[in-house]
């Protein structure tokens, strides 16, 4: 087996699970519907289930377009950095997985206590997977043969702030927030707050002046990616705190 062909093996594997965790929001969706509940009832079920598609989804996209030399290198053994990028790989999707099963079942409980922690919890867990993702895959440049460590502060700190901006946009409401059981309503606002803050990440990672040399449209995909996520978290945050 060459080296191209197991890469392309890995490749494959991690495909499948997004395939899989995409797959259980068929899945909660139709156990909703099959138990004769509505969406206008429980929106807070269709918030988070929207939530998770989205980041299962950017996120399978992000992954597929990484150049990170640690993504692309070919897992020849199960001691080498490949491999430890495989596992953060499986780590995510399982996250991913989690935060889609964790979805509130109105139809299994009477008195259904709704928290918004749940999701802020596991959004929180994920982006710090991201960083250390970008730690493992761009920042550490190990060669095994010669067995010399460098550092590649330059291409981390230009694609590993994303990640942090946003860790901390979600820690302010986890820390901050008065009470675990919220409103139906409440619990949506947060939902589309995480929301918000994972498309300003995928905005910000987003290579807007290298794919369109025309200014116009590099402005207009600013706004798009960066400055509307921008308004949301923060007109988002006076609604949670201040309703």
């Amino acid at each position: 087996m060459t080296l191209n062909n197991t890469n392309r093996l890995r490749f494959d594997f991690i495909g499948m699970a997004f395939a899989l965790a995409l797959g259980q929001v068929g899945l909660e969706i139709g156990d909703f519907y099959s138990n004769n509940q509505s969406i206008f009832k429980h929106p807070y079920v269709f918030t988070q289930l929207l939530l998770g598609t989205y980041i299962i989804a950017a996120s399978w996209v992000g992954w597929n377009k990484s150049a990170s030399k640690g993504h692309l290198d070919p897992i020849v053994n199960t001691f080498g950095k490949p491999f430890v990028v495989l596992l953060l790989d499986l780590l995510m999707v399982i996250c991913y997985f989690i935060l889609v099963k964790g979805v509130e079942k109105p139809y299994l409980e009477e008195e259904l206590k709704i928290s918004g922690l749940f999701e802020l919890f596991w959004s929180l867990v994920i982006i710090g997977l991201y960083f250390l993702w970008d730690i493992v895959t761009k920042l550490i440049n190990f060669n095994s043969e010669k067995f010399i460590l460098k550092l590649d502060t330059k291409s981390f700190f230009a694609r590993g702030y994303q990640a942090v901006i946003c860790f901390v946009l979600l820690l302010i409401p986890f820390i901050t927030i008065k009470y675990s059981i919220v409103a139906d309503d409440n619990a949506v606002l947060i939902d589309i707050y995480i929301l918000s803050v994972f498309i300003l990440f995928r905005g910000l990672k987003e290579d807007i002046k290298e794919s369109n040399k025309h200014k116009s449209v590099i402005a207009l995909k600013k706004i798009l990616y960066i400055g509307i996520p921008i308004c949301s978290i923060m007109t988002l945050l006076l609604f949670i705190y201040f309703k």
